[in-house]
């Protein structure tokens, strides 16, 4: 037990998580538990696959637009600068431009386009902003973390068309708590004295426990997308506003995943 470290327990709890999405998949994909959205989607009516297609469309063109925003930010010396700030303003003024870009474009309606649309590329702008200095970690890592994201978050998609509708909607307010949890845990350690062992273990909550909560975030979402576009044609729904919360659990598993990648680099 004296080798056990929050990092090593982390570690294994994310590695037990991958090991059941497996099993899930598996189990959801070969029909055992029950009829899933693919069983069914082809009788899906016009306005309701356009409904899903143009949310993953929004889905991926903010990914797109983070990304590029990203890269123009660190290459124009702006995440060295965020680097060299004290760390709460910078966080405040970051976290201010997040909330602020996300609840305008939020509000803002579907059909009032140019508003709309502006808000959300300047949220996805404002999540570039944050992403920025994560360009110094090297493009290979990046890149890699980029491709593995993908992976997770393609794989849980997959397992949430493949489960009964609404099979992950109950897990709402348990990842609400959980949320909650993640949270304190990303703040605490800048509160708390360095390499302590409460740091520490906040930090691998925050990162392996952070982890898996947004993994379980993209089942819920994926789901939630799929309830929403099945509702009648004449229910208001706004793809940019629907596509927003898978947009928040890729960008927390890419930056995660990231972080480990960049600690076994370390290592060696």
């Amino acid at each position: 037990m004296g080798g056990m470290t929050a990092e090593s327990i982390g570690r294994s709890f994310v590695g037990i998580a991958g090991i059941g999405s497996i099993g899930a998949l598996c189990y959801y994909g070969t029909g055992l538990g029950g009829q899933g959205t693919v069983d069914y989607a082809y009788m899906w009516p016009k306005y309701v696959r356009n409904r899903v297609q143009t949310t993953f469309m929004y889905f991926g063109g903010g990914l797109a637009l983070t990304a590029a925003s990203s890269a123009l930010l660190f290459r124009s010396g702006v995440a060295h600068r965020m680097m060299t700030m004290n760390p709460i303003p910078a966080l405040i003024l970051t976290l201010g431009l997040n909330i602020g870009s996300m609840y305008l474009c939020m509000s803002t309606r579907y059909d009032n386009t140019g508003l709309k649309h502006g808000a959300w590329a300047l949220f996805n702008g404002s999540v570039g902003l944050c992403l920025a200095p994560m360009a110094m970690l090297g493009g290979p890592l990046l890149l890699r973390a980029a491709m593995y994201t993908g992976v997770v978050v393609g794989g849980l998609t997959a397992i949430a068309a493949c489960a009964p509708n609404e099979e992950f909607l109950h897990m709402g307010g348990a990842l609400s708590i959980g949320l909650g949890v993640v949270i304190i845990s990303s703040l605490g350690p800048m509160l708390l004295p360095v390499g302590s062992a409460v740091a520490s273990g906040m930090q691998a909550i925050s990162l392996y426990g952070g982890t898996v909560l947004f993994g379980a975030f993209v089942l819920y979402d994926t789901q939630k997308i799929i309830l929403h576009a099945e509702q009648s044609e004449l229910t208001y729904y706004d793809p940019i506003n629907e596509s927003i919360g898978i947009y928040l659990d890729s960008i927390n598993l890419f930056v995660r995943i990231a972080t480990m990648l960049a600690g076994n680099n370390k290592k060696k």
